[in-house]
Order: C-alpha cells, then structure tokens, then sequence
C-alpha cells in the first residue's frame, strides 16, 4: 500500500498450505503496516483518479542482486522509470540462502510484478514485450543486478 512514494505497509495472503496447517476454515490474509506513515498521511486531503479503461498487462522478472542491497533501492529505481506504458512495480518473493547451496551467500534473489498500461488503448503483446526489454536493459545498466 503506498500513498504517492511513501510505503504505508504490505497486505498478503498466506499461502494456503499454511493456512490449512494453522487450522484456517477461511483464506488467511496478513498485513504489515507503517502507522507513523498512516498518521502522517491523515492530514491531507484525499485525491482520487478514475479507474483505468482499459486493462493492465503485467510480467514478473527475478533479479540476483546483492545481499545488502535495499529493497527501496529498487522500489525508487522503478517509480523513477521513464519508459511511457510502464505503470508500476511490486515485489512478491525474496529469497535468499546462507548456506551458498541455491544461492550465494552475498546475494539474494528479489521477484517484482511490473505492470504495463497504456491510458489509448489496450496494449499488444509485442509493444508490452518491447516496453519490458527496455525496462530490463535500463534496470540491469543501473543497479548491481542480473536476471534470474
């Protein structure tokens, strides 16, 4: 959840191999939230925008990156993105392995959803595959990061 660039905290599902181990007759969901960024952010007024007309096409990408690098490292990288039918990004996997078995010890592997939109119209998947390589060359060129 996020209001402009500030992070106000993560909602998500537990998986539901999980949730049956806990006993759970219902999905599971779990939240994690930022209440100094939610206080803050109760003082102004509260803008809406009408929702899309036409729909989104997302592709995930893995990235090998450093152990230490931030996550809002990455996060600032895509909301600074130039590329016009790139509308966002989230992350949903972190993996990382001490033992060097699957993984370096020194890196960590980080999942993000990134979403394609195009406000005209409703994208190909050709120009949405072109848009993603461009992505993908300006984020490996700018961060210590390979694909997975």
């Amino acid at each position: 959840m996020k209001r402009g660039s500030k992070t106000l905290g993560w909602v998500a599902q537990l998986h539901p191999s999980r949730a049956r181990e806990l006993d759970a007759r219902s999905p599971v969901f779990v939240a994690e939230l930022a209440i100094s960024a939610l206080q803050q952010g109760a003082q102004g007024v509260a803008k809406f925008s009408d929702l899309p007309r036409f729909p989104s096409i997302t592709r995930d990408v893995a990235l090998e990156v450093p152990a230490d690098l931030a996550t809002a490292k990455v996060a600032a990288f895509f909301s600074t993105l130039k590329e016009p039918l790139f509308a966002g990004a989230s992350l949903f996997d972190v993996f990382t392995d001490t033992t060097g078995q699957k993984l370096a010890s020194d890196k960590k592997s980080v999942a993000w959803c990134l979403t394609y939109r195009a406000s005209d119209r409703t994208l190909a998947a050709k120009e949405v595959d072109e848009a993603h390589a461009r992505v993908l060359k300006t984020l490996v060129g700018t961060l210590p990061a390979t694909i997975r």
